[in-house]
């Protein structure tokens, strides 16, 4: 009798014991989880009204846009991102075509597209896209009816884009290129290289 005593609480100890780690070990894996930060957007962190994050959330997952025929791929919606955070203003305007073409001819050729996307975002607030894979771009919508926009490229390029195709329009040490087939800039960059040496 005493000895089934006995294995009944060893057995009971390791029941007990069992538990007890069973136990311990949920409650760490729970710890675990609530000691890990949830990532928050730095920018929805600052969003206040619930109805802006949901809208900002919604913008963030809509699929690459197509334009005129080009999908940009690893699009953000830049200006759009930004009038739903607050940080430019709802009724900001497009840049036009004669906007870009006198802000590039006042900067002149060897204007790094950081300024002049600066001058750009003067007018436009923001680039309606930032997209790329590789060289990163910035797209700023002229016309969307038209389909007409501007593409600067981290490059050093500026793209005139239409439902014609793409023309360049600005090169790096070339300057503006808006009336040059692509041949005659392909020169005239040639020609700024071998002068540069």
């Amino acid at each position: 009798m005493k000895k089934n005593n006995i294995i009944s609480f060893v057995i009971l100890i390791f029941i007990i014991a069992g538990s007890i780690t069973v136990s311990a070990f949920a409650m760490k894996q729970e710890m675990d989880k609530s000691a890990e930060p949830e990532y928050i957007d730095p920018v929805v962190a600052e969003i206040k009204d619930p109805d802006k994050v949901k809208e900002y959330e919604a913008v963030l997952k809509e699929p690459y846009p197509t334009v005129n025929g080009s999908i940009l791929v690893g699009t953000v919606r830049r200006k759009k991102l930004d009038i739903i955070s607050g940080k430019i203003a709802e009724n900001t305007p497009c840049i036009t075509l004669q906007q870009a073409t006198d802000i590039i001819t006042e900067l002149g050729t060897g204007t790094y597209i950081n300024e002049i996307l600066k001058r750009f975002n003067r007018i436009a607030g923001a680039p309606d896209y930032e997209w790329g894979s590789g060289t990163y771009q910035f797209m700023y919508i002229v016309d969307e009816t038209k389909g007409e926009y501007i593409n600067v490229t981290g490059a050093g390029t500026i793209e005139f884009w239409s439902p014609e195709g793409k023309k360049y329009y600005y090169v790096y040490g070339v300057g503006n290129v808006i009336n040059d087939n692509d041949e005659d800039v392909l020169k005239k960059w040639n020609e700024s290289i071998k002068n540069k040496k």
